[in-house]
């Protein structure tokens, strides 16, 4: 499942039966530590939430004997670090590890991927190119990595805006033969500023690729002045297609959409969006 993100600084409760919370990379290492106690007198220099072990450490070396006082709360600085999967541990109590995805807060990024040139477990599963490290004739050997991605689904979602004064009768989408592809009955709908819309949506996801191979046409009567209507005809050969930068969130379980497309109800966020395309005749 996907982990949890968190951002460059996190609040984090500190329990009273938790001696230290500590930050572990990949490969078991400490990289942030913070104790529940921290001297007194270095509380009133530095904030008390972002007092680290090594602070602590270097003031009891010249200062022995100092008074120490719980703190409640601890602020994890992931500043400090590099774009990784960490592990915060709580030592003392009953608190589980707690893993994370720390994304650079200034790194947009598709995903995340770690490469390990070697096995960070020793006889651990994976493909590494530094083979037998700490051998007698360690080995580098080629490696390939392929990362494959399953394209993103949406429904699409057509608002076909007639010119102005012209009504569309018997509008519909006609399917290039051999693609199985069905949309609703269109609704004359409110798009805003006065203006109204048919639209119409895809009744199961497409999935979004560069170069599409969807063909989709337009077609309708036209009904002009005085109700007379036309034949049918073709009122756009080919409807534009749906691009990744208008996909927005839906709510496919009726359970409510929040900011990243997943709900408390439903769990992770759903791969399926809505592609709205407006077309204006």
């Amino acid at each position: 499942p996907p982990l949890p993100t968190v951002h460059g600084q996190v609040d984090l409760p500190f329990p009273d039966n938790v001696d230290e919370i500590l930050v572990l990379d990949p490969f078991g290492d400490i990289v942030l530590c913070y104790r529940r106690e921290v001297p007194e007198a270095l509380t009133k220099t530095t904030s008390p939430n972002f007092v680290t072990c090594e602070e602590v450490d270097l003031y009891l070396k010249d200062h022995p004997g100092a008074e120490m006082v719980p703190r409640d709360v601890v602020t994890v600085n992931f500043f400090l670090l590099p774009a990784d999967i960490y592990v915060v541990r709580y030592v003392g109590g009953t608190v589980d590890d707690w893993t994370v995805l720390y994304r650079a807060e200034d790194e947009l990024a598709l995903c995340f991927l770690d490469l390990y040139l070697t096995d960070p477990e020793p006889g651990g599963p994976g493909i590494f190119p530094v083979r037998d490290p700490f051998g007698r004739t360690p080995k580098i050997a080629a490696v390939a990595y392929e990362v494959d991605f399953q394209a993103r689904s949406a429904f699409w979602e057509y608002f076909i805006v007639p010119a102005k004064g012209e009504d569309i009768v018997e509008l519909h989408v006609d399917v290039k033969d051999g693609q199985q592809v069905e949309f609703t009955k269109p609704d004359y709908v409110p798009i805003g500023l006065g203006t109204k819309a048919y639209r119409t949506v895809t009744k199961e996801p497409l999935q979004l690729v560069a170069r599409s191979d969807y063909e989709f046409e337009l077609r309708g009567k036209l009904r002009k002045k005085k109700g007379i209507l036309t034949k049918e005809m073709t009122l756009l050969k080919r409807l534009p297609v749906a691009a990744p930068g208008q996909v927005s969130p839906i709510d496919l379980n009726g359970q409510g959409v929040v900011a990243d497309g997943s709900s408390p109800e439903t769990g992770p966020p759903d791969t399926t969006g809505l592609a709205s395309i407006f077309v204006y005749l």
